[in-house]
């Protein structure tokens, strides 16, 4: 089964932002934060290889599944891509060997890469193949011999049905269907498979991310000891009502949080979704709900950078930033030292003067002085600065948090 899909997504002030996918609303919307997009601009995206001797991930685990690694096309949108490998990801295996004959039948016999919306058409048409668990031409065509389903040999004699050439008659059978054989692969069991007509989905798609209706979003899961549930989970959109999360508790025939566990699919802050997966308290994440239902898209970016600038003790500690918010300043455009020291120094002189000076100054060395010395700090999301001892002007902040990006619903 496909896990994930590591891509590195840029932008023109930004260049390194790595997103895992499938990726949930929000974390999706955090890395478009973090890119810091202009104006009508769109993020591109490459698949991302981390150093081998620091991490044993990397795009080419991807290629379990052989048959979409091979035609995967690199050009089209992070959300298309987004949607596919949540797809793909959900898969069970006999979705996944139809979804391997049908990249095999669309690519040919030499594999072409194929654009991102026809994949996605692709992978919404599993329903509308045929796969069986035989893997070549002899297997074919015995087993269509014997299930009688070929008119003019269904009525052979048992001695003639021995000398047939099983692997000639199943070749036969695969032209005349139009089938494909799909090896046995990490990804998947393999089989034949055999494609009917396929609909259009993509057409149809509205692929904009969008703000969910929930701050944070968990899947509750009853004691393993609550045989009238067993199995069975409820997900729970935060914050909530009482008689909402009654109703939840009731879905699992508990009346109270003592026999419930949860897990975090999806968080408003999504470097908190693991912190809200190991607490105790299911009081502590309902208030968590409530505070970030509060806190505007411009003071969450600032929470997100001040919860990556001090490590997360947990989530009584990310409730207590909060409350310290309006003390912070955020700069999104500054992304390394140098950028620093040339915002600074351009608070004072003439691009003209700049450009003089640029030859005689160690330029990352002078902004991570800088920074230092503001008890500053640089985050993915930009530098973060108390607003008591502020680096870069108000102007300048003010200025940058008019610049335009893409627009989300």
């Amino acid at each position: 089964m496909v896990d994930y899909f590591e891509v590195e997504l840029s932008s023109r002030n930004n260049p390194n932002v790595p997103l895992k996918l499938p990726a949930t609303p929000y974390t999706l919307l955090d890395a478009m934060s973090r890119l810091n997009l202009e104006e009508g601009e769109t993020p591109t995206w490459t698949p991302y290889r981390p150093d081998r001797s620091n991490c044993c991930y990397s795009y080419d685990s991807f290629a379990e599944f052989d048959e979409l690694y091979t035609c995967l096309a690199r050009e089209g949108s992070i959300f298309e891509l987004n949607a596919l490998i949540q797809k793909v990801s959900g898969m069970n295996d006999r979705q996944r060997t139809a979804f391997a004959g049908l990249l095999v039948m669309e690519s040919g016999e030499y594999p072409a890469r194929i654009p991102l919306p026809r994949l996605i058409d692709l992978a919404y048409n599993t329903e509308a193949c045929e796969v069986f668990n035989i893997l070549d031409d002899r297997q074919l065509g015995k087993s269509r011999v014997e299930s009688g389903s070929i008119p003019n040999m269904k009525d052979l004699p048992a001695d003639m049905v021995d000398l047939l050439d099983f692997a000639q008659v199943g070749k036969s059978v695969r032209t005349r269907e139009g089938g494909t054989f799909v090896k046995h692969t990490k990804g998947h069991k393999g089989g034949y498979v055999v494609r009917h007509n396929l609909k259009r989905v993509y057409e149809d798609m509205d692929l904009t991310p969008k703000k969910p209706d929930y701050e944070i979003l968990c899947k509750l899961h009853p004691h393993w000891t609550n045989e009238q549930a067993r199995g069975k989970a409820v997900c729970l959109k935060l914050p909530a009502d009482q008689d909402t999360v009654n109703a939840a508790l009731a879905e699992l025939h508990e009346a109270g949080w003592s026999r419930v566990t949860w897990t975090c699919l999806d968080c408003r802050v999504p470097s908190l979704i693991e912190i809200i997966d190991i607490e105790e308290n299911p009081c502590t994440i309902i208030s968590l709900a409530e505070e970030l239902s509060s806190i505007s898209d411009s003071q969450l970016t600032i929470y997100k950078a001040l919860l990556e600038d001090n490590a997360c003790k947990g989530l009584k500690y990310a409730l207590d930033l909060i409350n310290i918010l309006p003390q912070y300043t955020l700069s999104p455009q500054l992304h390394d030292p140098k950028e620093v020291a040339e915002a600074y120094l351009g608070q004072f002189l003439p691009e003209s003067e700049l450009e003089s000076i640029q030859p005689y100054l160690d330029w990352s060395q002078f902004g991570q002085a800088l920074i230092c010395d503001h008890d500053s700090t640089l985050t993915e999301y930009g530098l973060i600065e108390q607003k008591d001892r502020p680096l870069i002007s108000g102007d300048l902040k003010q200025e940058e948090s008019q610049m335009g990006g893409m627009d989300f619903a």
